[in-house]
């Protein structure tokens, strides 16, 4: 009589895995990233692996993996690791993330390559950069600080007020147009004065911006006057994790 339930316990695994893929297909095909797109992201990955290890409990190895893989990502979370990679490697990374986003379609409260708004590109590109180098150098830190940025969203003007420390203030300026390039370095990041736009220097002149009127990510030479985000008073900053 028992030998039908294992399965039928593998076919509810199954069932259940496609339910929840296909709720992850329906968000993720959503550039608007949420509180509530974010609590159904964890709560699949949580669940897959949680059937993972249900599934391999009977097999010795397989546990004792399952439980090396949930200690790690608990002390992850839950440890206050100090971020060791370097500042040199992380800015490079930043970057590159940042510029891989050129040409995306520009929407409010986009977080990702179907769409993006100023403050998600900005945050995005740190939230990959940390990720990437946290994997790459071991480094739970970063991994930390970087879901830490994933799961607290913040807009441009928190940013510009140096919300939680994230970022720190080097000084404001009248505009970018005339803005001294040799006093910053590539990843700081302007936010205007009113507290509504965000943009990150690339590096020699070349900022990065999502840009609402363009409806697109665009790059943008300065100094410029073809620019309305150019001309008008700003406050740069770093985030402080590069300084």
């Amino acid at each position: 009589m028992n030998t039908d339930k294992p399965a039928k316990i593998s076919w509810l695994y199954v069932i259940l895995w496609f339910v929840a893929l296909l709720a992850m297909a329906v968000i993720a095909s959503q550039p608007e990233a949420n509180r509530v797109s974010r609590l159904n992201t964890v709560g699949f990955v949580l669940g897959v692996l949680a059937t993972c290890f249900a599934l391999s409990w009977t097999r010795k190895t397989a546990r004792v993996i399952g439980l090396v893989v949930f200690g790690g990502l608990a002390s992850v979370l839950i440890v206050p690791w100090k971020v060791r990679t370097s500042s040199a490697s992380l800015r490079k990374n930043y970057v590159d993330s940042l510029k891989t986003f050129e040409g995306c379609l520009y929407y409010w409260g986009g977080e990702s390559r179907r769409g993006i708004d100023c403050s998600g590109l900005v945050r995005r590109g740190m939230i990959d950069a940390c990720l990437k180098d946290g994997v790459m150098t071991a480094d739970p830190g970063l991994l930390r600080h970087g879901l830490s940025l994933w799961w607290n969203d913040t807009s441009a003007k928190a940013l510009g007020d140096e919300h939680d420390g994230l970022t720190m203030r080097l000084f404001d300026s009248p505009d970018l147009t005339t803005l001294d390039h040799a006093k910053i370095q590539p990843g700081d990041v302007a936010v205007t004065a009113d507290g509504v736009h965000t943009m990150a220097y690339l590096g020699d002149g070349n900022w990065i911006e999502a840009d609402p009127g363009k409806l697109r990510v665009i790059q943008v030479h300065a100094p410029t006057t073809s620019n309305g985000w150019f001309k008008v008073p700003v406050r740069v900053l770093r985030w402080s994790l590069l300084k």
